[in-house]
């Protein structure tokens, strides 16, 4: 199934394909890279894999359940409705909006900024 409904957009994120390198070649996504790729710091955070899913959504989705699977759901005590180990802000809020990403639990937000629409709200 192809989620992106704009072709130039799934056309520009397919040309970063740094993402998928890092993973295929590591199984893993450091938390942040310089502008020539070099890790900036090293190991892993969950805000970079929950913000990444919508790159692995488009232009990677042969990827995209491993990631999602082995990296965020992992993280999650179904039991509990909470995450095993407390997360920090970011990683907690970053993971949480991957996980509505990838279960398509957001809702379309782009109806709403429509001039027409902000005119009503004003």
């Amino acid at each position: 199934m192809d989620i992106c409904r704009a072709p130039a957009a799934k056309e520009t994120l397919e040309k970063f394909g740094f993402l998928k390198d890092q993973w295929e070649q590591n199984n893993l996504l450091h938390p942040s890279y310089t502008h020539d790729g070099q890790i900036a710091v090293d190991g892993e955070a969950p805000a970079m894999y929950g913000g990444s899913l919508g790159y692995f959504m488009i232009a990677d989705q042969d990827d995209l359940a491993a990631v999602y699977n082995n990296k965020i759901v992992t993280l999650y005590n179904p039991d509990k409705s909470s995450w095993k180990e407390r997360l920090s802000y970011y990683d907690d809020n970053w993971a949480w909006f991957g996980i509505g990403l990838y279960n398509n639990l957001l809702p379309n937000l782009a109806p709403l900024t429509s001039s027409s629409s902000l005119q009503k709200t004003i």
